[in-house]
């Protein structure tokens, strides 16, 4: 595994390669253990999954009405 190959995973399956499928998770395991890289991206994947869970956005009162009244009008359509 390259680390292409190995940044597209950690996109489409995330940073617990215990989940990612049987090929590409012992190809990854491997990878991770002879590359300080892979390492890296690993916990970079795992830093950036921990901050985008801690933030809650919440939208403003007036859109959140406008929402639910059905009064939102979309462009181009």
């Amino acid at each position: 595994m390259t680390i292409a190959e190995f940044e597209d995973c950690l996109d489409r399956f995330g940073e617990d390669v215990s989940t990612w499928p049987a090929p590409q998770r012992d190809r990854a395991r491997a990878l991770a253990r002879n590359s300080a890289e892979a390492r890296a991206l690993l916990r970079e994947a795992a830093t950036l999954r921990r901050m985008i869970a801690g933030k809650r956005v919440a939208a403003p009162a007036a859109l959140m009405r406008r929402i639910l009244s059905g009064r939102i009008v979309l462009r181009g359509r």
